[in-house]
C-alpha cells in the first residue's frame, strides 16, 4: 500500500495555464490531480489511456469528440481512449480535477507530459 501527501509546491507545469501531480500510480493505472487556471484551455489531443475523472471545484467545459460538456463540482466523467478532447476552465476561479489513466500514463509519471498528444485540428474557443 502506498499513500501520498502533497503541497501546492508539489504541482509541476503540464501545459502552460495548468499544473498537476500524481497522486498515486499502480501497475495498471494512475491517478492524476489537475489544476486548470481561469479561462484557460488545455489543447485538443488523444492518448491510448482510458481516462475517468472528477470536478473537485470550478466550472469547465470538455469537449470529448463531437460533443461539448459542461462541468461542475461533482460531475464524473469519462473518456475513451484514442478519442480527441479538450478542457477548459470557463469560470473565474482554478477549476480541479482528479483523473484516473489506465494503463499508467508513464508521461504523466514521470512528469513529462507528452505534447506531441496535441493535434491542430479543432482549435477549442
Amino acid at each position: 500500500m502506498s499513500v501520498k501527501y502533497f503541497s501546492k509546491d508539489d504541482l509541476w507545469e503540464t501545459f502552460p495555464g495548468s499544473k498537476g501531480v500524481v497522486l498515486a500510480s499502480g501497475e495498471k493505472m494512475l491517478m492524476y490531480y489537475i489544476e486548470y487556471d481561469p479561462q484557460r484551455t488545455f489543447p485538443e489531443h488523444s492518448h491510448p489511456h482510458e481516462q475517468v475523472g472528477y470536478c473537485v471545484s470550478g466550472e469547465g467545459e470538455f469537449g470529448i469528440g463531437d460533443e461539448v460538456i459542461r462541468i461542475l463540482p461533482g460531475c464524473g466523467y469519462y473518456i475513451p481512449s484514442n478519442i480527441k478532447h479538450y478542457e477548459k476552465n470557463i469560470g473565474k476561479e482554478p477549476l480541479i480535477c482528479v483523473d484516473i489513466f489506465s494503463p499508467v500514463r508513464d508521461d504523466l509519471a514521470k512528469s513529462a507530459f507528452r505534447r506531441d498528444y496535441f493535434t491542430k485540428s479543432r482549435d477549442p474557443k
